[in-house]
């Protein structure tokens, strides 16, 4: 996560439509050669705020799901 912080504009824009129109990036990473999970952040004023944490084999999410 620290790394993230780094990083974090570097990213591309989360997969969902209604995210990418918000701003919301992801993060693909996992512990072998392919990544099994997804952080979904967003940066604000200089702090990156961790939405969610999401395995790549659960279901899209929605804007109103970050809440």
């Amino acid at each position: 996560m620290f790394k993230l912080a780094s990083t974090a504009e570097t990213h591309p824009l989360a997969t969902e439509k209604a995210l990418r129109k918000a701003g919301i990036q992801q993060v693909s990473y996992g512990l072998g050669r392919r990544p099994t999970h997804r952080i979904i952040y967003a940066v604000d004023r200089g702090n990156v705020v961790i939405y969610r944490i999401r395995a790549f084999k659960q279901d899209k999410i929605d804007l109103g799901d970050l809440d």
